[in-house]
């Protein structure tokens, strides 16, 4: 009877054995006949799209993320206490559920982000613990975007002390999770700004605990004050920003507000802050030039920051906020709000999107609503409100920035002196929680977070091949009288002409080539007698030079 059953037995294991290597042979011939067919072929390109374009692609490096999030035990974090008690919860709870409401009842969902005046946010009272102190403060949700504050869990909170208290040298502070900032890459946008000299953010990963209950990794944000501007070394001075409720995007149209309305709207200072909004004023009407009213080397600074790491979001006028130096008189970017919203570099992104600030600074009047940013750029590109004469001294300080920060030499050495706390962000990121960030819109999705440096020094390499001088576009004819110098690309603006070559002789010569056409009459260098074949041109930025062959027959 045992016998019967084994024959049985053995013959139904054969019988799947068989079964399942047709299956897996019928599957791989459906796959091979599917690659085959045009269906595929059609469809393709837009599956490797979507799946580097919502970082799904970014699962392959999960080994890498879990050897990141096994190191966080290594590493020490700060932590902010904060105690709310049940009556002023119930206020913002209120307040939250009374936010959420207003925006779920607009027709359009697409602009629920564009107009919350309906619903304020409100302050009530809290105290955070700072080693044997309690100190006092009002704390409120706060946001634009309705992840700031739809998840209890996960909500964003404003900060500003009582009194003349201060916590971690700050008096005004929010928190928010890394996610709403894009993460890392935030803290790289801040990092990078500090290098050209610019006012720098407290900008800290940390902790969040409240009520006695660990709500996970949260940004410490410095808000804008005196103690920003003291620990950044300037003199205390106004900070304004554009009010959000009055045309933010459009400069010419904008409201501003002041920071610190306390001091700066006193009685003995409120000339200071009229002087700072008139001159502004006097600029976007023409009365003022850009550099006698802007410190062109930091604001240069700021945007080839913002080029180099794909932080366009923060150069939006409602974005930057402007410091009034009392010293020289001329208004400072203050960096904020860099939020990148694109995926890692990849080939299978067709679309990705190569923009510089330089080419949205010229103004589109087909497309209205890129328009009201490209007027706000394009005062510092261009002079008179077109697209035709270049802001040369504003221009060569840009390319300059971008030389600098898109070198291999600089970003070795700022990837270097940032390593361990690069290390340490990293791993308290890949312990909490890392969804991929690319729409405002989503709450979720499938897709993770991976920050990968090289992506930076893809995007170097791109703005330095960009900007490097165009030598074929350059063409020089000659006729009896005259080199003609002929330039079709607004990036050779750097160079300088600085050598004829004669037979064998050498003519210096410095003409830049900020015109199109460039005349060289012979006889003003002495050289109608001589066979002349060569010019020699001098790039103003890094000095680099190249011949350029004479045309003889045009």
């Amino acid at each position: 009877m045992a016998d019967v059953y084994i024959m049985n037995n053995n013959k139904y294991n054969l019988f799947f054995k068989i079964y399942f290597f047709i299956t897996i042979f019928t599957l791989f011939l459906f796959v091979i006949v599917f690659l085959k067919f045009g269906i595929w072929e059609n469809y393709k390109k837009e599956f490797f799209y979507k799946i580097h374009n919502n970082g799904m692609v970014n699962y392959k490096h999960l080994p890498k993320i879990f050897v990141h999030a096994l190191k966080k035990n290594f590493y020490s974090y700060k932590t902010i206490y904060v105690h709310i008690n049940q009556k002023n919860k119930i206020i913002l709870e209120k307040n939250r559920l009374d936010k959420i409401n207003y925006v779920s009842s607009l027709f359009l969902p697409q602009i629920q982000h564009q107009d919350y005046g309906e619903v304020d946010f409100i302050s009530a009272n809290a105290s955070i613990q700072a080693k044997n102190e309690i100190i006092k403060t009002k704390v409120r949700l706060k946001g634009d975007r309705s992840i700031h504050y739809e998840d209890v869990k996960n909500s964003s909170y404003k900060f500003n002390l009582k009194g003349k208290n201060t916590f971690w040298g700050t008096k005004k502070f929010s928190i928010q999770k890394p996610r709403i900032r894009n993460y890392l890459h935030e803290w790289i946008f801040h990092e990078l700004m500090s290098e050209g000299d610019l006012i720098k953010l407290k900008y800290d990963f940390i902790y969040f605990n409240l009520n006695g209950e660990n709500m996970g990794l949260y940004i410490l944000e410095e808000g804008f004050g005196k103690e920003l501007l003291e620990r950044n070394k300037r003199r205390n001075g106004p900070i304004f920003s554009l009010n959000e409720e009055f045309e933010s995007m459009n400069i010419y149209k904008a409201k501003f507000e002041i920071y610190d309305d306390k001091t700066w709207l006193k009685k003995e200072n409120i000339d200071i802050a009229k002087k700072a909004t008139q001159n502004f004023k006097d600029f976007l009407n023409n009365k003022i030039e850009l550099d006698e009213l802007f410190d062109i080397k930091k604001w240069a600074w700021y945007f080839a920051v913002a080029d180099l790491t794909y932080t366009h979001h923060g150069v939006l006028p409602k974005s930057v906020k402007y410091y009034f130096n009392l010293i020289n008189e001329k208004f400072e970017p203050i960096p904020y709000d860099g939020h990148r919203m694109h995926p890692n570099y990849n080939k299978k992104l067709y679309d990705f999107d190569h923009t510089t600030i330089f080419d949205r600074a010229k103004i589109d009047s087909k497309n209205p609503d890129k328009f009201l940013l490209d007027k706000f750029l394009n005062k510092f590109f261009y002079l008179n409100n077109n697209n035709e004469k270049l802001n040369e001294l504003f221009y060569l300080e840009y390319i300059k920035a971008i030389k600098k920060i898109c070198s291999k030499k600089f970003l070795d050495d700022f990837f270097k002196s940032r390593k361990i706390e690069i290390k340490k962000i990293t791993s308290a990121i890949y312990s909490d929680s890392f969804i991929f960030d690319y729409d405002w819109r989503r709450k979720s999705g499938i897709g993770i977070y991976y920050y990968d440096k090289n992506d930076i020094y893809f995007r170097a390499n791109k703005l330095l091949n960009l900007f490097n001088p165009k030598k074929n576009a350059i063409f020089i004819e000659e006729d009896y009288d005259n080199f003609i110098v002929y330039n079709k690309s607004i990036h050779n603006l750097n160079l300088n002409l600085s050598e004829i070559i004669c037979n064998e002789k050498k003519i210096p010569i410095s003409i830049n080539l900020k015109y199109p056409n460039q005349i060289l009459n012979k006889k003003k260098y002495s050289i109608e007698n001589f066979e002349c074949n060569f010019l020699l041109f001098t790039n103003m930025i890094d000095g680099t030079k190249f011949y350029k062959k004479i045309d003889k027959i045009n």
